[in-house]
């Protein structure tokens, strides 16, 4: 079902044509090939002990879509409610692309403060520098908000956890 997502395919097949069954290096990256995809991509890169994942570079749609410019900051900031189970489930994947090499499709459950639960569609594709494994190109299908729904990105959940949770009107809005 992933693989039928049109922008994480035509990643895929950039990914897979570089490298002809390996983890390609990045240098090899052709963005120009990818042009259209890169509003939607992040370039990561891996830390260890603890392992980690760095947002080296996002582009313009994922920043809209999560309310942040990623670029500098890791993943594992945004391990909390109600991000906790969509942000471990990353990690883990991320961890295992780090650890083997090989390409990822799937999606993770996305857990809003309210009812509604979003099924996000994403790949994650190891890139080599210098012969290991140390960074990944990686592709999110986003979604647009509900309409007459004020709370849209990343950032208006964290902001709405830190302030104690959604108010009455928030949730009369959603729903």
């Amino acid at each position: 079902m992933e693989r039928d997502i049109p922008e994480i395919a035509e990643l895929r097949r950039h990914w897979e044509a570089l490298g002809q069954g390996a983890s390609p290096e990045r240098a090899t990256l052709d963005l120009e090939a990818i042009k259209a995809l890169l509003p939607q991509v992040m370039l990561v890169e891996f830390e260890h002990d603890p392992f980690r994942v760095r947002y080296r570079v996002t582009g313009s749609g994922i920043d809209e879509a999560t309310g942040y410019n990623l670029t500098g900051r890791y993943l594992d900031e945004f391990r909390v409610e109600p991000f906790e189970d969509g942000v471990r489930e990353l990690l883990r994947q991320y961890e295992e692309v780090a650890d083997s090499g090989k390409s990822f499709i799937g999606t993770y459950q996305w857990k809003q403060p309210w009812a509604v639960q979003l099924k996000v569609p994403y790949g994650i594709f190891p890139l080599a520098v210098h012969g290991v494994v140390k960074q990944a190109i990686a592709i999110e299908r986003s979604y647009g908000p509900v309409l007459g729904h004020r709370t849209k990105t990343w950032k208006d959940y964290v902001d709405i956890h830190k302030a104690g949770g959604p108010s009455q009107l928030d949730l009369l809005n959603y729903l």
